[in-house]
């Protein structure tokens, strides 16, 4: 039996099954916006939500260039975009944070790990740390990330590459 020269569900194996939690914590600091014509409000704690994803898993038994383009996609595939928190300290919605592009980043560590002989592995370790800041309780977390909870993992009911 030869090496594998695709990669996909069959030769994924994984290690640690995703798992996302989300927590909140109260961050002390001052946060200035206009109210009305000139009066100045300063509030001196807001509230960091975090969303974290973790997995990991490799791709087991190709040759080193099939290995190599498994890991470009990867990467490709955990380059994700991101939202930054940013305070609106005048204007119609003053004394809030907008959600804005924060561009995209890499979160995942995605390594070619040579086996024996020609034969290749792929492992992927998936840490995700999303952030949001807000003013008010959240109640319901998860509302904050809709977008990042429809982010794709690479789960066995994905296509085969």
């Amino acid at each position: 039996m030869g090496l594998l020269t695709s990669y996909g569900a069959a030769n994924r194996v994984i290690d640690q099954d995703l798992s996302i939690t989300y927590s909140r914590q109260r961050v002390y600091q001052d946060y200035t916006y206009v109210y009305g014509i000139a009066e100045l409000i300063t509030i001196h704690s807001v509230w960091e939500y975090h969303r974290r994803a973790t997995k990991s898993y490799r791709y087991v038994g190709m040759d080193r260039d099939t290995a190599n383009a498994c890991a470009a996609a990867m990467v490709t595939k955990y380059t994700r975009a991101t939202k930054i928190s940013d305070w609106n300290g005048s204007g119609e919605h003053a004394g809030t944070f907008s959600d804005i592009d924060g561009g995209a980043i890499p979160m995942a560590e995605v390594a070619v790990v040579h086996v024996a002989g020609c034969m290749y592995e792929v492992h992927v370790t998936v840490n995700e740390d999303d952030v949001r800041l807000r003013v008010d309780v959240v109640n319901n977390v998860a509302s904050l990330f809709s977008t990042e909870n429809s982010r794709d993992y690479d789960t066995d009911e994905d296509e085969d590459e």
